[in-house]
């Protein structure tokens, strides 16, 4: 899995897309690394937080990568990729498109049209089927607490080599 564009909000939004490859995986089993971040960190627009860029990167124990890329500058769009064995998938969020690419079909590309729902489209859904069956499709608590450590760790690894920030237990992204 590749995530990549200028300047989107690595630190915000890495999250989502651990989540993701999770669930396309199937683990939380994630070692992630953050010696491609940039030394230079951005105020966020939200008070008193930070944000990131550069390149966060990972392996998951059964055997798939992630590379997770916000540059600094520039206008790169923003582009999510997925390739496996017998599918590759591109995704093109700011236009509503993806284009998936098959072994099935000798791997000639299709354009499809991204419906993606806002949370508030989607909240009743998960609060329904917790009140009908006390279950849901979201991620447990333990398996995002998991993912949350994952990609803390790089991140506050990387903040304690910057001289002048304080080396603590807090990386204020939101």
């Amino acid at each position: 899995m590749s995530v990549e564009g200028s300047s989107w909000g690595l630190g915000c939004n890495a999250i989502h897309f651990l989540d993701l490859a999770a669930w396309m995986t199937g683990s939380t089993d994630v070692d992630l690394r953050g010696e491609g971040l940039d030394p230079d960190i951005i105020e966020s627009k939200r008070s008193g937080f930070i944000e990131m860029t550069g390149d966060l990167t990972g392996r998951w124990r059964n055997g798939p990568s992630l590379r997770i890329s916000s540059w600094a500058t520039g206008d790169s769009p923003f582009l999510l990729q997925l390739r496996g064995e017998d599918a590759i998938v591109i995704v093109r969020e700011d236009e509503g498109r993806a284009w998936v690419s098959e072994r099935s079909s000798s791997w000639k590309w299709r354009e499809k049209t991204l419906v993606q729902e806002r949370q508030s489209q989607l909240s009743h859904i998960f609060v329904e089927s917790l009140a009908k069956t006390g279950n849901c499709d979201l991620i447990t608590y333990e398996d995002s607490a998991a993912l949350h450590r994952a990609m803390l760790k790089p991140m506050l690894a990387h903040l304690s080599r910057i001289p002048g920030r304080k080396a603590d237990l807090i990386c204020p992204i939101t």
